[in-house]
């Protein structure tokens, strides 16, 4: 049944069958059916679908990974899966994140900065301001 011509049913087997087997359908043609794969397969595995070329798969995948491993992902196409990697890579892989293309990312990866300078200055929350800005005009 995991080579079954109908993607549902390969999905409900994957939601199913022993984790040992998963690996056998890491290359399902279904991106549903590779999500479930992902979801469930051993944490051993989850580098492998790092370029898998939907970017569902890749965000089931970013969303188990540990913050070291999710360092590649900082330059994935898909915004959602930069976003994910943007919450949790360390601190010390973020400065080059705050450049990127989508407003989401880099607002994440601000919040993340921002927090770990409150969190350094004794929990206070210190807000960098442009001498403009402080003085009321625009930059």
């Amino acid at each position: 049944m995991m080579s079954d011509p109908d993607y549902y049913v390969r999905k409900v087997v994957a939601q199913r069958i022993g984790v040992p087997l998963l690996k056998r359908m890491m290359d399902d043609p279904d991106p549903e059916v590779r999500c479930v794969v992902a979801q469930r397969i051993a944490a051993e595995w989850l580098p492998e679908f790092l370029d898998d070329p939907d970017a569902a798969v890749t965000l089931t995948v970013a969303e188990r990974l540990t913050p070291a491993q999710l360092l590649p992902l900082r330059f994935h196409d898909d915004f959602r899966v930069r976003y994910e990697a943007a919450g949790r890579v360390p601190h010390s892989a973020l400065a080059v994140m705050q450049r990127d293309e989508d407003p989401m990312v880099r607002e994440r990866v601000m919040e993340r900065l921002a927090q770990r300078r409150s969190n350094a200055a004794g929990g206070r929350l210190v807000i960098e301001m442009s001498p403009a800005v402080r003085e009321g005009r625009r930059p």
